[in-house]
């Protein structure tokens, strides 16, 4: 899954303003298309009401798809950077690069905006991501899994989904949160 995504960011697909762009874009597509199907989703999960759902987890993410995508070309501008003067005649400038593959992990009690929020920044800086959405709100976590290659008309070629729960009490035997003094004696056995 990630040697995938790791091949689409090595292929300098994801680095154009215009790719980053569109997949923005694509974002804002979704939550206006589906908001109906996201609210139906938050409230099996967490009984939110359709307004707060939209107020939290619609608009939040639409509002910064749309900064994102309105900004993007500026970001990725060079801007000069002054130097100290022993370096001079040099010229010295900053120039924002991508990072490559992004995990995003969204928790069970903001399933949809804390996905698609990172998710906007990985985009629109250039990156592929894994988002891996709660196991603990299971109808948005099938719901993102479904919608979010929709947003894009390269589909999964920059994003996978990753699910699944951790084993419950899967620390080690005398691992740092067992043997901590802060831990209940219950936990320290």
């Amino acid at each position: 899954m990630v040697a995938a995504l790791r091949a689409t960011y090595a292929s300098g697909r994801t680095r154009p303003a215009t790719w980053r762009i569109e997949q923005l874009r694509g974002i804002e597509r979704l939550l206006d298309e589906r908001e109906g199907e996201i609210a139906a989703a938050l409230a099996e999960d967490l009984g939110r009401s359709a307004v707060e759902a939209w107020l939290i987890d619609i608009s939040n993410p639409k509002v910064e798809a749309a900064y994102a995508r309105k900004r993007v070309r500026r970001w990725m501008r060079r801007r000069p950077q002054p130097l100290p003067l022993n370096q001079l005649p040099a010229l010295g400038w900053v120039q924002y690069e991508p990072l490559g593959v992004v995990l995003v992990i969204a928790p069970w009690n903001a399933p949809v905006v804390l996905a698609l929020n990172p998710l906007v920044a990985a985009l629109a800086a250039g990156n592929c991501a894994v988002v891996k959405p709660s196991e603990l709100a299971p109808a948005t976590s099938r719901l993102l899994a479904r919608l979010i290659p929709t947003t894009s008309t390269t589909r999964q070629s920059w994003w996978s989904k990753a699910t699944g729960a951790r084993r419950r009490n899967s620390s080690p035997k005398g691992s740092i949160t067992r043997s901590s003094p802060a831990a209940p004696k219950s936990a320290r056995r």
